[in-house]
C-alpha cells in the first residue's frame, strides 16, 4: 500500500479513523512523527546533551534528544516510553538533569540514535545497529523507485539510517517528493526533498529496506499532549512523587531506586507497595532511596487529606548461560530478543570506548521463549559478535538488557 506525506492511501479506498490506528505503516509513521515533532521543555538548567553540552532552564526543544543510551537501556520508544521520558523531563532531579549516559555518542540519559528511531517506528523490541540490519531476516532490500512510507534507508559507509516518512507520487506512479526523518545531533528532525532526483543525489551509498512485518507494527501509542490524525489533545498531570528515572519505568535487579518528592504540600505519609502488598510506610515527606529492591511490581503512594499521588516501577531479572551454541535463560518477564556485542570498556569518565550495541539480532520466537533456549550458532560464527550476548527482557513499563560475556 502506498501513502502520501499526510498518510492518505493513494492506491486504496480511504481508511477509517480506526483503520489508521491498527495499520502498521501508519503506526510507524505516527511513531516517527512523535519522535521528530513532539516538543518538550526543560525544567532545570544543566541537562547533559549531545554536542551542545547543556540545555538551559526553560528551553523548548522539538524532537527527542540524540544519545546512544544503550548502556542505560534508555532508548525512547524502545526501552522507555514517551510518557516516562516526559515525566522525567518534568522532574528537576531526574536522571535527565543529574546523570549522563555512558554511551560515547551523546550524553542525555534518555535519547535516540538513528537506528533506534527506525526500531521504535517498526515496533522492534531492541536496538538493531546499522551493522546488524542487513543481517536480519525480517527486512528485505527494495529499489529507491519502489520506496513506500515506513521504509528505511541505510548507509553502512556513513553508519546512518533514516525513515521514509513521506512520499507523494506522480500520476504515472513515479515518486514525486520524499520526506525522510532521522535522529542526529542534537535531536530528531525531518527533511523534505521536492524532487525524486534531489533525494537520490543526496543519498549516494544508501540502500532502501522494508520491514517484512510492517503491516503488523503496533508500536504507536497516542500521546494526549501531542495529538495526531483524529486525536483530541488532553492534559497529562504528572505525579507529585516520582522515581529519579521518571514515572512508570522498568529497571533491572540491583538498581537503587531513588524516590523524589516533587510537591509535598498537603501530604502526610508515603506508602510503598510490592505486588499489591504494603511493605513500608514513611511519615517524613522527603526524597528517599529503596536500595536494590527485589523483582516485582511497585507502587509508591503519597497520601494526605483528600489527596493522593503515586509513582510506579517494576524490577526484572534474568540469568543467562551458554553451552556450545545453545543459550539458556530464565527471566521474570518475557525475553524479547538476543543480540551479540563486542568487548565493552569505559574510559576514566565512564563513557563507552567501544561500541557495545548488538551487531546481530535474533527475535526470540514464542517456542524459544517457552523453552527458554535459543540457538545462537549464527551469532557465535559472526566475528562482530565475539564478545557475548545480550538478552532483552520486557517488563511492565519498558525493557532492559542483560549481558553474558563469553568465557
Amino acid at each position: 500500500m502506498i501513502y502520501d506525506i499526510s498518510g492518505t492511501p493513494l492506491t486504496a479506498e480511504g481508511l477509517t479513523a480506526e483503520d489508521w490506528k491498527i495499520n502498521g505503516v501508519l503506526n510507524a509513521d505516527c511513531v516517527t512523527k512523535q519522535l521528530c515533532k513532539m516538543p518538550w521543555r526543560t525544567t532545570n538548567s544543566g541537562m547533559p546533551n549531545a554536542k551542545t553540552g547543556t540545555i538551559s532552564s526553560g528551553t523548548t526543544t522539538v524532537g527527542m534528544p540524540y544519545s546512544s543510551a544503550s548502556v542505560e537501556d534508555g532508548y525512547i520508544g524502545i526501552s522507555i516510553s514517551l510518557y516516562t521520558f516526559m515525566s522525567a523531563v518534568n522532574n528537576p532531579r531526574s536522571v535527565l538533569y543529574t546523570e549522563r549516559s555512558k554511551g560515547y555518542t551523546g550524553y542525555a540519559y534518555y535519547g535516540t540514535v538513528c537506528t533506534s528511531l527506525v526500531c521504535a517506528a517498526w515496533g522492534l523490541p531492541c536496538l538493531v545497529t546499522t551493522v546488524a540490519f542487513p543481517k536480519c531476516d525480517f527486512i528485505k532490500e527494495v529499489q529507491f523507485s519502489e520506496m513506500e512510507l515506513g521504509d528505511m534507508i541505510l548507509s553502512l559507509g556513513a553508519a546512518h539510517a533514516m525513515m521514509i516518512s513521506g512520499i507523494t507520487r506522480n500520476s504515472d506512479g513515479t515518486i514525486a517528493t520524499v520526506q525522510t526523518s532521522e535522529s542526529k545531533y542534537t535531536h530528531c528532525v525531518a527533511n523534505s526533498y521536492q524532487t525524486y532526483s534531489d533525494f537520490v543525489s543526496s543519498h549516494g551509498g544508501y540502500k532502501a529496506y522494508r520491514y517484512d512485518k510492517i503491516d503488523f507494527a503496533k508500536s504507536y501509542t497516542p500521546f494526549p499532549t501531542f495529538p495526531l490524525n483524529d486525536e483530541v489533545a488532553t492534559e497529562i498531570v504528572y505525579p507529585d512523587i516520582m522515581t529519579k528515572f521518571g514515572d512508570k519505568v522498568t529497571r533491572k535487579k540491583g538498581t537503587d531506586i531513588v524516590i523524589n518528592v516533587l510537591d509535598s504540600t498537603g501530604y502526610d505519609s508515603i506508602k510503598v507497595y510490592k505486588d499489591g502488598a504494603l511493605i513500608d510506610t514513611k511519615t517524613t515527606i522527603a526524597d528517599f532511596t529503596i536500595s536494590a529492591p527485589d523483582v516485582g511490581s511497585y507502587e509508591v503512594r503519597m497520601t494526605g487529606t483528600g489527596k493522593s499521588s503515586s509513582t510506579f516501577f517494576d524490577i526484572v531479572d534474568c540469568t543467562i548461560s551458554v553451552t556450545g551454541n545453545t543459550l539458556t535463560f530464565t527471566t521474570t518477564y518475557n525475553a524479547l530478543a538476543v543480540g551479540g556485542f563486542p568487548t565493552y570498556t569505559v574510559d576514566a569518565n565512564g563513557n563507552a570506548t567501544s561500541w557495545n550495541n548488538p551487531k546481530r539480532v535474533h527475535l526470540v520466537t514464542n517456542e524459544e521463549n517457552v523453552n527458554r533456549t535459543v540457538d545462537i550458532t549464527e551469532m557465535r560464527n559472526d566475528s562482530d559478535c565475539n564478545g557475548g550476548v545480550r538478552v532483552y527482557v520486557k517488563g511492565i513499563y519498558g525493557s532492559v538488557s542483560f549481558e553474558h560475556k563469553y568465557s
